[in-house]
């Protein structure tokens, strides 16, 4: 086995180019690759990758002494392998490990030789390789051996002047210029970006000199950096020699985040660093601030930058001072707000929070807190792409948010799927810049979108927010008392009834009764909903329901018009009625493989339309030859395929309290024992009233009667019958398909025996 500890630092394997193969006694070998530890450290090693190839006509067997006696040369010094493993690579942890194996002829394979060096590392080294035989005679003392040359290690250096790119210069939102020029130390250069000096509430342990500190930190060298912001420290230096190290270090854009970052050369980040001073006249004595960036095993770099001064004059040691920006960190909280309806959400507002002058990382930001609550029928994803949203402003300045996400509201763990009826707390956040520009803001507009980040948008309201109550930056106070936010405007009237009525039968004629039969069965639309529609008294009638097969979520109404197109109404169902009603306009693709067209609210008022589309389903595989009706019809056909089972069916019934059931066969066409409780799909009935039905969620034997007491499993190659009942379908509807689906994905159908 390889001996030795993880290695603290390890450089990526150097290749060793156009190398050839050298005999020893019954093998050759071949030096791949080389992969220096701890180069500069006080445990250096080195880690040899060869290629050991056997060129002759016999087998020979690989052990563990097979290579003892190699040793390594160079510096002055010389280290022996203890042993060698057979690798899987030539990165850090793909040394594997060893076990005796036989090397077919013209075979070969990738070893691993781990050295223990002494420091300073030289620059080239020797590796005399020697091969023992399996039986030694008398007079023996050693086998055949190669001499192989190893390249030294490749250090890192600076990159040459023309290749380091200089980071531009970050703009300064409320603070003080840096001097803009650069400190170098190690591979790191450093500028300081900005200073703001402010004030904060006495705390206990904790200074009022808030100074907030961004700097550049560039990557000069010709390999990769790691940062870790946890192991970095800082401090201001004042001219008394005091320092002030940092409360607070993070890398900007990365909210906090503790775990390392790899910079590639040349690149650049931003370092914010938050230091509570002791008070104001420590602010005007600061002078320095300085940055440590540890090395594994060697001294830290530092960099000491030069800091501006403060603009206003010195308080001559009076440190109760008024702030030179005076600090607005304010949450306006919005109580007893109502719920106004998106589509599976209604959202209320809670808390809008404004940072005017705030020295943290929320600084110029303003942040928005709705309580949603699931209003559909089912469970919601509160995937971070669910919802989007928008500030408008009274100048008519429009911003998007700049990030978002959803917390439980408690202490309680967030609950990812919301269940119906149940309650999560959405936040958005957004650059909105100074303070004229936060008090400008007057709306939110929130959009629920379908399906995952980026889908077509289902719902949308805009509510009024309130404006900041106490002063600013300026130190102008807001009015007092100030004034309460805009109400909302009051909802619109409900509309008449007849104006939700489907349309009127038309009396199609043969040609158009002949299209719509033509776009009868199941499409699949970009709301990631599937959609059944089926010809009745002249019109298209449909259904939308989730992928998995659960029950109707809205029904659709169609009439085919003059110019070919589907127009219609649909309504969502399991929500009040002025916001679940749609205007629908969809244009059939000349293959009738595709509907295109759109979806509009009809009671809102701005009536923005959403794209609504959809693409057929393949075909069902073709039915068995039906049987004549009875109590129970027996099925016909070969197995067919699904994702779990091989299946067929065997007959179709009702039972006495009137539930269908569907009695299968099914065959474990796997290489393991399979059950049908763990089938990943789910079946779903369709019935001749083109209306999809679930199972009461049982599994059952021979037939309904036959309900098993532990899971019965079907050995590989080896088939039983499983049965499946379906309890809600009405006296009067045949049953016509089963369904199976697998995370939504169609994976089979079964044309029924009638």
């Amino acid at each position: 086995m390889l001996t030795g500890p993880t290695p603290a630092l390890a450089q990526d394997p150097q290749t060793v180019p156009n190398a050839a193969l050298q005999r020893m006694d019954k093998l050759q070998a071949r030096l791949d690759g080389v992969r220096y530890e701890n180069a500069d450290g006080a445990r250096p090693a080195v880690v040899l990758y060869l290629t050991i190839q056997n060129p002759g006509a016999s087998p020979i067997l690989l052990g563990a002494n097979t290579f003892s006696g190699s040793s390594l040369a160079g510096a002055g010094t010389t280290a022996t392998a203890p042993g060698y493993t057979f690798a899987t690579g030539m990165r850090a942890g793909q040394e594997g490990s060893f076990a005796g194996r036989t090397l077919a002829p013209g075979a070969s394979v990738l070893i691993a030789m781990r050295f223990a060096l002494r420091a300073p590392l030289g620059s080239d080294y020797s590796l005399v390789l020697r091969e023992q035989p399996l039986i030694r005679y008398p007079g023996q003392t050693a086998g055949a051996q190669t001499r192989i040359s190893v390249p030294g290690p490749v250090r890192p250096g600076p990159l040459p002047a023309d290749r380091l790119p200089t980071p531009s210069a970050r703009p300064v939102n409320s603070g003080l210029p840096g001097e803009q020029t650069f400190v170098t130390s190690g591979p790191w250069r450093a500028r300081m970006d900005e200073v703001v000096y402010g004030a904060a509430n006495p705390r206990p342990g904790q200074g009022t000199g808030l100074t907030r500190v961004i700097v550049t930190l560039q990557n000069t060298w010709t390999t990769a950096m790691v940062v870790t912001p946890g192991v970095l420290s800082t401090a201001i230096v004042e001219t008394t020699g005091a320092r002030t190290p940092s409360s607070r270090l993070e890398i900007v854009g990365r909210s906090n985040n503790p775990a390392p970052l790899t910079v590639p050369p040349g690149e650049s980040i931003a370092l914010e660093a938050v230091h509570y001073m002791p008070d104001a006249p420590s602010q005007h004595r600061a002078r320095q601030w300085a940055l440590s960036i540890p090395v594994p095993g060697g001294v830290a770099n530092t960099l000491t930058l030069a800091m501006p001064q403060p603009k206003t004059p010195a308080p001559n040691g009076d440190s109760s001072r008024p702030p030179e920006n005076q600090r607005v960190d304010e949450s306006v909280y919005t109580h007893n707000s109502s719920y106004m309806n998106l589509a599976r959400l209604a959202g209320r507002l809670v808390v809008t929070s404004y940072n005017f002058i705030n020295v943290g990382h929320l600084r110029n930001q303003m942040g928005v807190t709705l309580m949603v609550r699931n209003i559909s029928g089912e469970t919601v994803r509160l995937d971070d792409g669910l919802l989007t949203a928008e500030l408008a402003g009274s100048n008519g300045r429009v911003l998007a948010h700049k990030s978002t996400g959803f917390h439980s509201g408690s202490q309680a763990p967030l609950q990812r799927d919301l269940a119906p009826g149940a309650e999560a707390m959405a936040f958005f956040s957004f650059e909105v810049g100074d303070e004229a520009a936060q008090r400008n803001m007057r709306t939110l507009t929130v959009v629920e979108r379908a399906g995952a980040s980026g889908g077509p948008e289902v719902g949308r309201m805009t509510i009024n927010i309130p404006t900041p109550r106490l002063p600013g930056a300026s130190g102008q106070p807001s009015p007092n008392p100030a004034p309460a936010p805009t109400p909302p405007p009051p909802p619109p009237p409900p509309p008449a009834p007849a104006r939700y009525d489907p349309p009127a039968d038309p009396a199609p004629t043969p040609a158009a009764e002949q299209a719509m039969r033509s776009l009868e069965g199941v499409w699949t639309t970009n709301l990631e909903t599937q959609l059944a529609l089926r010809y009745d008294g002249g019109l298209l009638r449909g259904q939308l329901r989730t992928a998995e097969g659960q029950t109707a979520t809205a029904t659709m109404t169609l009439a085919l018009n003059a110019q070919g197109q589907l127009v219609g109404v649909m309504q969502r169902s399991s929500q009040s009625a002025d916001t679940t009603w749609f205007a629908v306009n969809l244009t059939p693709s000349f293959d009738r493989s595709r509907l295109e067209g759109s979806a509009a609210y009809t009671h809102r008022p701005t009536n923005s339309p959403m794209p609504l589309s959809a693409r057929r389903e393949p075909p069902p595989p073709p039915a068995p030859s039906p049987t004549p009706p009875g109590g129970s019809v027996s099925g016909t056909g070969a197995f067919q395929p699904t994702a779990y089972f091989d299946i067929k069916v065997d007959r179709v019934g009702r039972t006495d309290d009137g539930s269908v059931e569907i009695v299968l066969v099914a065959r474990n066409a796997s290489g393991d024992r399979r059950g049908s409780p763990y089938d990943p799909q789910t079946y779903s009935l369709e019935g001749s009233d083109g209306m999809e039905y679930r199972t009461d969620g049982n599994h059952y034997g021979d037939s309904a009667l036959d309900r098993p007491g532990s899971t019965n499993w079907i050995q590989p190659g080896a088939q039983s019958r499983v049965t499946y009942v379906f309890p809600r379908v009405p006296a009067g509807v045949t049953p016509a398909r089963l369904i199976l689906r697998e995370n939504g994905a169609l994976t089979a159908a079964f044309e029924l025996p009638r």
